[in-house]
This record gives structure tokens, sequence and C-alpha cells, in this order.
């Protein structure tokens, strides 16, 4: 397990994992971050249906890994992904497991930048995290 602290780290944690050109999967809304990726699918929809992965996997061709920016969704279309192409995964949770259409969500979405942790694939056992305080 690898873990870092903040987004200034994740550089360091594709190149330790080997990622030049990195897939972003994400949704249209996090594609305005400035992040060291190669390519973008910004196709997530809600719970990853299949449609939507193939798309990503068509995506990721000349891609050596994936960063995955949102939800579970991205996430777990990553995920997919990675099944499928091999790829390592690096994914950077916005938000809390569940916190779609809960009291709260709101400033759990706001508060998403100060709030960070990415994660490899499980093949390779890395991670990366940062929670504010």
């Amino acid at each position: 397990m690898i873990v870092r602290w903040g987004l200034d780290e994740l550089p360091g944690v594709l190149a330790l994992l080997g990622i030049e050109r990195p897939l972003l999967v994400t949704t249209p809304r996090w594609t305005k971050v400035e992040l060291p990726v190669g390519s973008v699918f910004d196709g997530v929809r809600p719970h990853a249906p299949a449609e939507t992965v193939e798309a990503a996997v068509e995506a990721s061709r000349d891609a050596d890994g994936l960063l995955a920016v949102g939800g579970g969704s991205a996430i777990d279309t990553a995920k997919a992904v990675s099944a499928r192409r091999d790829l390592p995964i690096v994914s950077i949770p916005t938000t809390y497991s569940g916190a779609n259409g809960r009291p709260g969500s709101a400033s759990a979405t706001r508060n998403a930048a100060s709030r960070v942790a990415a994660a490899g694939d499980a093949s390779r056992g890395s991670s990366m995290s940062r929670s504010s305080r």
C-alpha cells in the first residue's frame, strides 16, 4: 500500500506505478481540475452501466493507467476498465460513499477539494489518501 497526502503527491504516485499516460475517468464536473493526464473520458454515468464501461475501455486504448476522479461511479467505471485492460488505477474520491442525495451531501461535495484520496489497482495494492479534519 502506498499512502500520500495531497494532490501535489499525485505525479510521484503515478511515476511509482509507472504510469505516464493516464486516462482520466470522470464526469464533466471534474475535467477542469489540472491533473497530469494523457487523455480524458468524462462520460461516467451512475452505477457504471455496461455501455459506459465499453466507451471508457475504448477511450483507454493509448493509456498506460487510469486516474479515476469523482464518486463511486467514476471509481467503479475505472475498476471495470482496469479489469478488462489490466491497467493500474489511481483514484481520487470526491464524495463519501452513499453521500449523493443525503442531508449534508452538498457540503461533502463542496469540500471535496480538501478531502482527496487515491488508491492504486488491487493487483498492485497501492493507495494514496488525504482527509481534511
